[in-house]
């Protein structure tokens, strides 16, 4: 596929290499912001951090430099004041250090690999057989206020779902390890899948006519995410309980609500059930309308 580069302005149709270098000054220096701000970002947004091991653990890839990385992409058809000007812009708030974004290789790499390892859970989730009516043609039903009030009750949950998320950054500490063993997946990255994917449900939603088959999926991811925090939420309560001493010390967790970043696992898995749930019930009510 021929390479594109794409502005805030222009992200359907693109120029090629060769368009963006008779671009004037102005023009070419939109899409370099964009092309940097689509493949790299601030690694507080996603990536773990510990004090005790130097500062961010860049498990993704990196830490890359903004001026490398566009000269790199960018050095044999713009000039390089014009390249210097977008490294001065994008390092305006002190970030020297950068951490793949969503269009990076790196990004999407990580993405497949979570997918890949988590297929055969995917299979036993309730979301299956709505998905498989939906991929054999099946046209689901939309309208009426009850339809209508249904969706508005997930982009709710949904909304309670990235405000806890976002409390989540692993680079305030992450859940006790930086760097997780090989069968359990990196906090980042279950909390970019679940970002991605209430995003994606999100989207379809507030449409008209959303695509059905995209939302069952979407929730199927959720649905893999709501397992790994159960277990990360379970794993937080009763290491509270321990350091209470006694029996009650697990019940006095779940009813104090003990975290401290970690406090937010319980809500997380919570509101992550119910979006599943509501979700789910939305999907049946539109699919088997009779």
């Amino acid at each position: 596929m021929a390479t594109r580069y794409y502005s805030d302005d222009d992200f359907e149709v693109g120029v090629t290499p060769s368009q963006l270098k008779r671009l004037g000054r102005a023009r070419q220096i939109d899409y370099m912001r964009h092309w940097f701000s689509q493949h790299y970002e601030d690694p507080s947004n996603e990536t773990p951090h510990s004090s005790e091991d130097g500062g961010f653990q860049y498990i993704w890839g990196g830490p890359y430099d903004a001026r490398e990385e566009l000269y790199d992409e960018f050095g044999a058809l713009i000039s390089e004041d014009r390249i210097d000007e977008v490294v001065k812009y994008v390092e305006r708030h002190g970030t020297v250090d950068w951490a793949p974004g969503t269009a990076h290789a790196d990004h999407q790499r990580a993405r497949d690999e979570w997918n890949e390892e988590h297929k055969d859970d995917e299979e036993a989730s309730p979301l299956v057989p709505i998905i498989r009516m939906l991929e054999s043609g099946v046209v689901p039903k939309f309208g009426g206020q009850g339809e209508l009030a249904q969706r508005q009750a997930i982009i709710a949950r949904l909304d309670e779902l990235e405000s806890a998320l976002a409390s989540l950054k692993p680079a305030h500490g992450g859940f006790g390890h930086n760097k997780p063993p090989d069968d359990d997946p990196s906090p980042g990255g279950v909390i970019m899948e679940a970002r991605e994917a209430g995003a994606e449900i999100r989207k379809e939603l507030l449409k008209d006519v959303p695509n059905a088959l995209a939302v069952a999926r979407a929730t199927s991811r959720l649905h893999l995410a709501l397992g790994w925090f159960l277990k990360k939420a379970d794993m937080v309560v009763d290491s509270f309980a321990k350091g209470l001493g006694d029996t009650s010390g697990k019940a006095a967790a779940v009813a104090l609500g003990v975290y401290v970043v970690k406090e937010t696992l319980p809500t997380v898995a919570q509101t992550l059930s119910e979006i599943v749930s509501v979700t789910t019930t939305w999907l049946q009510g539109v699919t088997f309308p009779f």
